[in-house]
């Protein structure tokens, strides 16, 4: 996630937002204060704002105060404005082109972010709108949205939507969120298969019912492919579960076009500060759900570190320096293809990669293993360009499997060599060569063979508890890398002597802890013998706080271990 977008129903943020986009190397989209829901288009009037001289004085003095910031790259005149030369105002568009133009130059200045929703191809002015149809907002399948142009905008399957400015899923909050803003018996009366009428409380919080359609008529309800839940607690860990597969997929089906149809994709939204039972990636109370791990998996690890063993005799590769790589592997549940994806807007000098791949049934039984060689053609992958294995992998035999791809390579960019460019381009830039081939990325895939999944078999083990498998954990180091920061390292594994299974679903939560930890990976799936390694950052409650690592799984026994911080 590379771009933050300030909608234009609400504010301008203020300049302590935009340093710390210019530290994270966040692009801002901001926009005006002017939105189709009360500028005419769907209500309110076209003839607002009233006092047209005082909005573009507010709008020069908001211009001026965040110009210097290079994180602002983009600003619209409003959200979702309609139609040309009426919305926005043409007095007040031409005033802010023209304050655009003579104050931030070297920014960009669109009217609209979306117009005018219609396949109509001859109605859209890409001068004017970003592009002519936004969305979906509700769950899809994972296989459409690789499979598809515009997945889920039915009418537009060929129309060129190159910067998809908002598009949105399905949300619901880890349990503990739940138990903060709905009471014990709207818990209890949460959602059945396919509702459309719930609980007056979740319709309060904007709840977004988790059915798509299936091929053939009918829907599916993908909370209950699992198997129906007993509990609030079990219908929410079955959400984290469906959040994760579908923005792990919405994102990478945008990844595998990019270049080619797609320049960006913004999610609506990452964030919602009040409660809400829809598109947030984290929850008002900062808890992450399952779709950040999801969205995480699908931009893949590129931002890492490796251990002083990896770096050895690897030139000026320091440990505990931060490296990146351009290069993502990602299946398509679907046609069960195999892509290796460049994500720069340039070439990338690849001379050889090496992909594991392993195929396992919910038992742990290992179906299928293979490891390719990849060798892109003159040694380059260019933009968008989509290297794709020889044959797809083979189907899954069962009910559902677990598909593992692993990259492997020896290149990798130092961070401190983009600094010293002074371009703020990784393109061009020379890889740091490693001694031997490290684990560049991990992604794992639950598949059901079929249009329509059936992850019955999941919900299985979940219910056999007297079956779950015990963690393992070992290197457990807590630092405070900086006042009041904690960092919380281990390496997470499989106790032997567990029956033979994979652990699905482990996440990592430090109790004692403020809201906002940040881990490293969750709802992680581990085969026999695997190892994971987790950092978790933290700030204490206060000090002297009893801090304890708890280690949950759809799967797994829990595990809380008490954590000592120097």
């Amino acid at each position: 996630l590379n771009m933050v977008r300030v909608w234009g129903g609400g504010i301008a943020e203020r300049p302590e937002f935009f340093e710390a986009c210019d530290r994270l190397g966040l692009l801002v989209y901001q926009e005006f204060w002017m939105t189709g829901d009360n500028n005419g288009r769907w209500a309110g009037s076209y003839e607002w704002p009233a006092d047209p001289a005082a909005y573009l004085l507010n709008a020069q003095a908001t211009v001026l105060l965040l110009r210097g910031h290079p994180s602002l790259v983009l600003w619209a005149a409003g959200n979702e404005l309609h139609p040309a030369g009426l919305n926005p105002p043409p007095d007040i568009l031409a005033g802010l082109q023209s304050l655009v133009a003579r104050l931030h130059p070297q920014s960009v200045l669109m009217a609209s972010s979306m117009a005018p929703q219609s396949p109509d191809l001859t109605l859209f002015d890409p001068l004017y709108a970003l592009a002519p149809q936004d969305g979906p907002y509700g769950i899809l399948l994972a296989w459409q949205w690789s499979s598809e142009r515009n997945p889920g905008l039915a009418g537009y399957e060929q129309c060129p939507i190159s910067f998809q400015p908002e598009t949105g899923s399905v949300s619901t909050p880890v349990i503990r969120s739940l138990r903060r803003f709905l009471s014990p018996a709207a818990l209890e009366s949460f959602p059945g298969p396919q509702s459309v009428e719930v609980h007056p409380l979740w319709e309060f919080h904007k709840y977004l019912p988790y059915s798509s359609a299936v091929p053939g008529g009918g829907l599916l309800d993908h909370i209950y492919a699992y198997g129906a839940p007993a509990s609030a607690e079990e219908y929410a860990l079955r959400a984290q579960l469906v959040q994760h597969e579908q923005y792990l997929s919405l994102l990478e089906g945008f990844r595998l076009q990019q270049w080619r149809y797609y320049s960006a994709v913004l999610l609506w939204k990452a964030q919602s500060p009040w409660p809400t039972l829809r598109g947030a990636l984290y929850d008002s109370f900062l808890e992450p759900t399952g779709g950040l791990f999801g969205a995480r998996a699908a931009l893949s690890q590129e931002l890492f570190y490796l251990s002083e063993l990896q770096l050895q005799g690897g030139g000026r590769a320091g440990p505990g320096q931060r490296f990146w790589q351009p290069l993502h592997v990602q299946l398509q549940p679907g046609s069960l293809q195999v892509s290796l994806l460049n994500s720069l807007p340039c070439a990338v000098a690849v001379r050889e990669v090496l992909l594991r791949v392993q195929v396992a049934q919910v038992d742990g039984t290992l179906l299928f293993r293979d490891t390719h060689t990849l060798r892109p053609s003159n040694h380059s992958l260019g933009p968008g360009q989509v290297l794709l294995l020889p044959a797809p992998l083979p189907s899954c035999p069962s009910e559902v499997c677990l598909y593992r791809l692993e990259l492997l390579g020896q290149a990798v960019w130092d961070r401190k060599e983009l600094g010293r460019t002074g371009s703020g381009s990784w393109c061009g830039l020379a890889p740091t060569l490693l001694p031997a081939p490290v684990v560049l990325q991990r992604a794992s895939y639950w598949v059901s063979p079929g249009p329509t999944p059936d992850y019955r078999p999941l919900g299985l083990l979940r219910d056999l508890r007297a079956q779950h498998l015990h963690l393992s954990v070992e290197g457990l180091t807590c630092t405070f890398p900086s006042r009041g920061l904690a960092r919380l390292d281990l390496v997470l594994g499989l106790r032997e002597g567990n029956s033979s299974s994979v652990a699905v679903g482990v996440t990592a939560v430090v109790e004692g802890a403020r809201p906002g930890q940040r881990v490293s990976d969750g709802y992680l799936s581990l085969l026999e013998g695997e190892q994971a390694a987790l950092w978790v950052e933290f700030r204490p409650l206060q000090e002297g706080t009893e801090l304890r690592l708890l280690l949950e799984g759809w799967n797994t026994v829990p595990l809380s271990l008490p954590v000592t911080c120097h």
